[in-house]
């Protein structure tokens, strides 16, 4: 392998450019077997996949106490203690797998806050680092504009539509230029030795951000927790068939009104657990906003 040319600073910042360009993605990663059979629920409207999750769980429900009630309460309804203990079993099993539902739901939701933040932090890192390069010398300060503007294009375009599918982007959009540029920049006076160093540190930041956003894409529960969910929720529903209650449409109610809560409590969770994916999917909108609040302002001041 032959050495790097150049002079000494020249290799010395190549060398520090390298530290900020993130390894390249030659293959494309998402979710296989299982999960990826159930993930054409993200391609459904909000409403109807929320339709989907209350018609199976209620009408589970109510089947089984039209069907399984009668029998039950026919067997075992009149034996000494049984009321005590259908509630002793109830309370028990409502409070734990009520728990498993709650921290679960939270789990999706930090998952699905910190995406939107990390694209928050990609983006702004992006805006400032075009506002520090406005004030690069030329050639450079043209090739960073043009640069980061077919970046953020490309994230939009391109990137999206990909992690929309749960596919992580592949290495096309790499912003190698962008670094090395900023790394061989050689500063003419202190004001730009500054200026120099402020625009590898948002670099930095920036891309940090990125590689965080790609590494969440494909992130979600794991398939063993979700079957944990499933048929935990399953077994409470089919607990409250037990319920000591005589008449049939208020034991329909009481054990259609759990249903409901259960079905929707997994339904924000589904929609929450692929931050990127469904009606709930982060939007690329903070990249859209930097291109319209800071590139074309920016683009017009220059201009002028």
């Amino acid at each position: 392998m032959c050495p790097p040319g150049g002079t000494p600073s020249e290799r010395a910042s190549v060398a520090q450019a390298r530290r900020f360009v993130p390894t390249q993605i030659d293959h494309r990663r998402q979710p296989c077997g299982l999960i990826w059979g159930v993930l054409w629920i993200y391609d459904l409207p909000s409403w109807l996949l929320a339709l989907i999750f209350v018609v199976v769980f209620v009408g589970f429900s109510s089947a089984g106490v039209l069907l399984a009630g009668p029998r039950i309460r026919k067997g075992v309804a009149g034996k000494e203690g049984w009321r005590e203990h259908v509630s002793i079993t109830l309370e028990a099993a409502f409070v734990f797998v009520g728990l498993l539902l709650a921290l679960v739901a939270l789990a999706a939701y930090g998952n699905f806050t910190e995406a939107r933040s990390v694209v928050d932090s990609e983006a702004s890192a992006l805006g400032t680092l075009y506002r520090d390069v406005n004030a690069y010398p030329e050639p450079d300060r043209t090739l960073l504009q043009v640069e980061i503007q077919s970046y953020i294009s490309k994230v939009i375009n391109h990137d999206w539509p990909e992690q929309r599918r749960g596919i992580v982007p592949n290495g096309a959009v790499l912003p190698t230029e962008i670094v090395l540029v900023l790394a061989k920049f050689q500063p003419a006076n202190a004001g730009q030795t500054a200026l120099s160093q402020a625009a590898l540190a948002e670099a930095n930041t920036w891309l940090l951000a990125r590689r965080q956003r790609l590494d969440i894409v494909t992130r979600g529960l794991p398939v063993t927790l979700w079957v944990v969910l499933v048929v935990g929720s399953a077994v409470n529903i089919g607990l409250t068939w037990l319920l000591p209650v005589h008449n049939v449409r208020g034991h329909l109610v009481l054990a259609a009104s759990f249903a409901l809560v259960v079905a929707l409590i997994l339904f924000v969770t589904a929609s929450l657990d692929h931050p990127f994916r469904g009606p709930f999917g982060v939007s690329p909108e903070a990249f859209q906003l930097i291109r319209a609040d800071v590139i074309v302002p920016t683009q017009q001041v220059g201009g002028g």
